[in-house]
């Protein structure tokens, strides 16, 4: 079956369709935003449909990004894996955040922190010791040791 210019305008208002949802439902944002997949090859679509360049075009994207965490669907009693967004070098050293914000500025050096005005103290060490070389965001998922709890951001377990 050959591409027709039909199908490449229903890839492109599929496209168009989730990269809208990703920016109005900030659940959507969390499962699909930046870090995942879907997000790269979504917004990677997007810009070469509209001729830019596919880093500046995803954040941009990301920029003004909400997230909401989804809570886990998980009916065996054990605490669910904790979702989180990492930045790594090349090297494949990297840092962790529990939100995407700092991750995000870490990644990209745009905008700021969490805290609307600062940006991150490790995340701006981290782009000082690698330079120019090109670091990537993905999100990460920790999964609790069979048994064992997992730390909530108040110091207690799950």
């Amino acid at each position: 079956m050959s591409m027709t210019e039909d199908h490449l305008r229903l890839f492109e208002r599929v496209v168009a369709h989730l990269l809208q949802r990703i920016k109005s439902d900030p659940r959507m944002a969390f499962l699909a935003g930046p870090g995942s997949e879907l997000f790269d090859l979504a917004t990677a679509a997007a810009a070469a449909a509209g001729g830019f360049d596919e880093e500046w075009y995803s954040s941009q994207f990301a920029e003004n990004l909400t997230y909401q965490a989804v809570p886990a669907i998980h009916g065996s009693g054990e605490p669910a894996a904790r979702q989180y967004w990492a930045v790594f070098a090349p090297c494949r050293q990297g840092v962790i955040f529990t939100n995407a914000e700092d991750a995000r500025w870490t990644h990209t050096g745009i905008g700021t922190g969490s805290d609307g005005f600062g940006v991150p103290r490790i995340g701006s060490d981290f782009r000082e010791a690698y330079g120019t070389d090109p670091l990537t965001l993905e999100r990460v998922q920790i999964v609790p040791a069979e048994g064992a709890a997992i730390a909530t951001q108040e110091g207690g377990a799950a």
